[in-house]
């Protein structure tokens, strides 16, 4: 007869300071850990499990910082690779400032026109052409159709009723 719920998980073997007891494995290898190991990522590894998610260098010899993203472990080169915004027109990882507009990231070297490779500043104005930045210049100088802009009154076009007697009788 049991006298409590908690009778069954005892009897039954499922005791829950079981997991406390167990001798705590590496997280790499899965053998126990002895007295030397080592704790990153939120886990325990032996100091020679430790290592790069990518390359597999041992950060405890080496001796550099390890940075962690979903879980896994990397030396800065890798993490940056892995995590880092790159840039929309080299692809390479931005380090330092960068630039974003339209939704892409831009390194401040790449941050040009399209068309004429001016470099833009955080003061530049530019317009927008097929989501990337174009100077005026250039932006005035593309066909009317492609950009959709409208086109400007000039003279010519816009007093034209007026010329052609405008809804008069002519005699």
């Amino acid at each position: 007869r049991l006298s409590s719920p908690f009778d069954f998980w005892r009897r039954s073997g499922h005791n829950h300071m079981d997991k406390a007891r167990q001798p705590q494995k590496c997280h790499a290898c899965r053998r126990i850990l002895t007295q030397s190991f080592v704790e990153g990522a939120g886990k325990k590894w032996h100091r020679e499990h430790f290592v790069c998610g990518k390359c597999a260098l041992p950060f405890d010899l080496v001796g550099q910082p390890y940075f962690e993203f979903e879980g896994v472990p990397y030396c800065e080169k890798h993490y940056d690779e892995l995590v880092a915004d790159r840039c929309y027109h080299c692809n390479v990882p931005i380090e330092g400032d960068a630039v974003k507009v339209f939704n892409k990231v831009w390194c401040e070297d790449c941050f040009t026109c399209p068309f004429c490779d001016i470099r833009f500043t955080l003061k530049t104005k530019f317009f927008e052409f097929d989501m990337r930045p174009v100077c005026k210049r250039c932006y005035v100088s593309l066909p009317e159709n492609v950009t959709g802009r409208p086109r400007k009154p000039t003279i010519t076009n816009s007093f034209m009723p007026l010329i052609c007697g405008f809804g008069g009788k002519k005699r």
